[in-house]
Parts: C-alpha cells; sequence; structure tokens
C-alpha cells in the first residue's frame, strides 16, 4: 500500500501492480494533479470555538475566501446567533461550490471548494 502511494505522488517507480487496475486513470490523473497544487499560505484548518465565532464573522469569511478549511465550534453560543452565522456562511460557501457540514453536536465544518475535501463514506 505504501509502495503504492509513493508511486502515485511520483515518489518511487511503478511496481508490477499497475495504479490504473487499482482507480480509473481519470481518477488518478485528478489526485495528482491536486496534490501538485500548492498549499494556502497560512495554516491549511483554522479552528474558531465559541462566540469568538460570532464576533469573527468576517474574518472566518476571508480565511473561506483564502482557501482555508474552518472549523467552528458553537458550543455555549446562543442559538439563534450561531444559527445567523450558519446561515451567512452556508450562503457564502453555496456561492462558491464549498459546502458546510455538521461533524457533531454544534461543531462544524466549513469548506470554500468542494476539492479541499474527500469524503469516504460506505
Amino acid at each position: 500500500m505504501m509502495k503504492r502511494l509513493l508511486a502515485m505522488i511520483g515518489l518511487a517507480e511503478d511496481s508490477e501492480e499497475r495504479l490504473d487496475v487499482v482507480l480509473p486513470p481519470d481518477e488518478i490523473r485528478e489526485r495528482e494533479e491536486r496534490l501538485r497544487r500548492p498549499m494556502p499560505s497560512g495554516a491549511g484548518v483554522l479552528i474558531c470555538r465559541g462566540p469568538e465565532a460570532i464576533d469573527r464573522r468576517k474574518e472566518l469569511l476571508e480565511a473561506l475566501r483564502g482557501g482555508r478549511v474552518v472549523i467552528i465550534d458553537l458550543r455555549g453560543v446562543e442559538r439563534e446567533a450561531g444559527q445567523a452565522l450558519l446561515d451567512y456562511l452556508s450562503g457564502v460557501v453555496e456561492a462558491g461550490r464549498g459546502f458546510l457540514m455538521r461533524l457533531a453536536p454544534a461543531v462544524f465544518l466549513v469548506v470554500s471548494h468542494e476539492s479541499l475535501v474527500e469524503v469516504w463514506e460506505r
């Protein structure tokens, strides 16, 4: 498995077990392109907790526009204020082909573009 991963990112020779047997060529090409893209400046993930999230809504928006992934923990925040923030951010990310996902009660993942996160589900 590790040898296959190293071959996929160009750090090792392809083994006899070819990648195109495991994944369709288009998917391999898309993953290779994603790995080669430069990372946004600053931290890739921003975590904002509690009332700070409400107070810094414009900065959260700028972080999302800058390509960062944002995790918002709204535990301890009044329901109405938290919902207003989620509505605001949801509108912003949907316009940019992103998404907002609930991770746990009152904890949300906000992504500016769907290509930043890969979701595996059964």
